[in-house]
């Protein structure tokens, strides 16, 4: 109930469509039923609501800069699979296995997720972008492009998803750390993505935001085994 409640709610507020409420309610079963606590599923609405809220902001200039999100905004299944996808794996083999590691991609993706959504949406109003690559300057929306207000956004994003994992008890606060800065480092290899491969047609924005989240778990996942180790 809860999940078909958020799914209506988000539908109602035109933030996505009716595949986005499909996956949605789909990626909320799914969450709850493998970590038996809606506080995983919590932890990803919170990035829903994030990202729909930054979305809307500024959206007038964004469309006048012809940088703003389809459909008004509206967001569909492809965003849903390559934001969450790898999150929803992280939690389902996490709850089959119990082993943190899995905690830790889940925490690094989404923080990834979050991240790159709030540099994208206010890093693109938010000054002159330079690509990451060369440092060049370019136009607002080139991907690959990034500035100070988007990597400000990165962080506070990344540490957003970090607190909420070490006060729902999800993760000790040490996983939730790791889990930030691996979200600091999908982000901006998210960008990288986008300058070397998105930019060729190698893959579309679905295909580097997946690429991207799946990069933060699994940075997530390494600084986890590294500090493991010591």
């Amino acid at each position: 109930l809860l999940c078909a409640a958020f799914g209506y709610f988000a539908y109602r507020a035109k933030t996505i469509d009716l595949t986005g409420v499909f996956s949605a309610v789909l990626f909320g079963v799914l969450l709850i039923s493998f970590t038996d606590t809606v506080s995983w599923f919590v932890v990803l609405l919170v990035f829903f609501i994030l990202g729909s809220a930054f979305t809307k902001f500024k959206y007038s200039e964004k469309e006048f800069l012809g940088v703003a999100q389809g459909k008004h905004g509206k967001r569909g299944y492809k965003n849903a699979f390559a934001n969450a996808g790898v999150g929803v794996a992280a939690a389902i083999l996490y709850g089959i296995t119990g082993d943190m590691l899995y905690t830790a991609v889940f925490l690094g993706s989404v923080a990834t997720a979050t991240a790159d959504t709030m540099a994208s949406e206010i890093g693109v109003t938010g000054g002159t972008p330079r690509m990451i690559t060369t440092l060049k300057r370019c136009p607002p929306g080139t991907n690959g492009g990034v500035t100070l207000a988007g990597e400000i956004a990165c962080v506070v994003g990344a540490l957003i998803i970090a607190g909420l994992g070490f006060l729902f008890g999800i993760a000790p606060w040490y996983v939730c750390l790791l889990a930030a800065l691996a979200g600091v480092i999908g982000t901006n290899l998210d960008s990288l993505y986008g300058a070397l491969l998105e930019n060729r047609g190698v893959f579309g924005n679905s295909g580097t935001n997946l690429l991207a989240t799946l990069s933060g778990g699994l940075a997530a996942a390494g600084l986890y085994l590294l500090v493991s180790l010591l």
